[in-house]
């Protein structure tokens, strides 16, 4: 819920009765505070301040009400209540994702959506708004044994890329592997953000979250996720896809920079796309190789009776730059359900592979975008993307499948757990 290198704020031993603000800057409306309460406080209440209101949530131990609450032209409203566990006190959270208000409670184990609300729209706080979001401050009240905020973590971790060097060569720093994934929200596609992930091919489950990145797009600060970053010399080339608002108009969007964005939380400005392509698009991934710049990406024909897509492959001329044109070398449009597309160097040959939900298997295709066969890899929940790291000596897929994450409330895109299958060539 709140790794450590989205830390803001952590102390022990506060009592407050009234809001109490956390002096750090606010970059995008992803964000945490967890409260671990005094045995016998009453109270625990977080949320985010505001120069046009103020939204929180808040939980009493002795009614066991929970609650979000809106204060907006100096009126206070309860959005929504709800009595649960009287006489019972716990750990809880408040999550700003996007605009989508949560409350959590720690069982023990994990945390639980005690309630869970919508603050934007017409009658609320667009906190995607930046000048908006970077004057406002997170706040905590009760008595508490320790408060932590900081950037939202992850319920599910989908959509694994690896970072690589221009030529399609994974960055390894300290006996790791760099890879960007989503990070799966309380809710659909708005409320994930992207982040990058470091982890040793030996002990793939020591999964860190090592930084966030957002977007800045017409001021507002978005979770757009799904896509890639490539590392030359001294800058990055990012692209991604723009689910942050998504409403039926998925494209990809590009940015480069000098910062270094696989530490910290950084926010980009992007930039659409032009992709030889008439349809909506998304899971983009690019490499440089035999001269050319190729470009793997998905193509969205119908979000209508059902979103139906399939990959595709673009192409620059040689000599040309990566944001240079491109032109289109093939889509397979026997397919409908196909994601997940991901360019791969097997013995110096670059391949597309993608993933179909409806067949349930891996296709791979060549630098024509003809299939030339299937990945022999167990097919799982969801669509599962095949990266495949190290296919010329000692394979490994990192991929992820759909467990959820109290979809009975939050409603689909909570998804991705991750799984790791050591293989063997052929």
């Amino acid at each position: 819920m709140l790794p450590a290198s989205g830390l803001l704020f952590d102390a022990e031993g506060l009592q407050t009765d009234e809001p109490c603000r956390v002096d750090a800057d606010l970059l995008a409306p992803f964000l945490t505070v967890e409260l671990t309460p005094q045995e016998d406080a009453v109270l625990s209440a977080a949320g985010i301040e505001t120069r046009v209101g103020d939204v929180w949530a808040d939980y009493n131990a002795e009614s066991g009400r929970a609650r979000i609450m809106l204060k907006l032209a100096g009126r206070t409203a309860t959005v929504l209540t709800q009595t649960m566990f009287p006489g019972e006190g716990f750990r809880t959270a408040v999550s700003i994702t996007e605009n989508i208000v949560t409350l959590w409670r720690w069982d023990g184990a994990v945390w639980r959506v005690l309630l869970t609300h919508p603050c934007g729209g017409n009658a609320g706080i667009d906190l995607r708004d930046a000048a908006l979001l970077t004057t406002s401050r997170l706040f905590y009240q009760g008595d508490f044994r320790r408060v932590r905020a900081g950037y939202f973590g992850y319920l599910g971790v989908r959509d694994p890329q690896l970072v690589r060097d221009m030529d399609g060569e994974p960055v390894r720093n300290h006996g790791r592997l760099w890879i960007t994934a989503t990070c799966a929200g309380p809710g659909f596609f708005p409320t994930a953000h992207w982040a990058v992930f470091s982890f040793s091919k030996e002990d793939p489950a020591d999964l860190r979250l090592e930084s966030h990145v957002f977007f800045d797009r017409n001021g507002r600060r978005l979770g757009d996720h799904a896509g890639f970053i490539l590392r030359g010399g001294g800058t990055f080339v990012v692209g991604v896809s723009s689910w942050g608002d998504f409403d039926r108009n998925a494209h990809v969007r590009w940015a480069t920079t000098e910062e270094k964005v696989l530490e910290g939380v950084h926010v980009l400005e992007s930039n659409r796309w032009d992709l030889p392509t008439a349809f909506d698009a998304w899971d983009p991934s690019l490499l440089h190789h035999a001269g050319r710049w190729w470009l793997a990406f998905v193509e969205c024909t119908s979000y209508d009776p059902r979103f139906s897509f399939r990959p595709a492959l673009a192409r620059s001329a040689r000599g040309v730059n990566w944001d240079g044109p491109l032109e289109h070398v093939g889509s397979d449009t026997t397919r409908e359900q196909t994601e997940g597309t991901l360019l791969t160097l097997l013995n110096g040959r670059l391949y597309v592979l993608a993933s179909d939900g409806d067949a349930s298997d891996y296709p791979i295709y060549d630098a024509r975008m003809a299939q030339v066969d299937l990945l022999a890899a167990p097919y799982f929940t969801n669509i599962p993307h095949p990266l495949v790291i190290d296919p010329d000596d000692e394979p490994l897929i990192l991929t992820f499948d759909g467990t959820t994450h109290d979809a009975a409330v939050l409603g689909y895109g909570t998804h991705g757990d991750v799984i790791v299958l050591r293989g063997r060539r052929r």
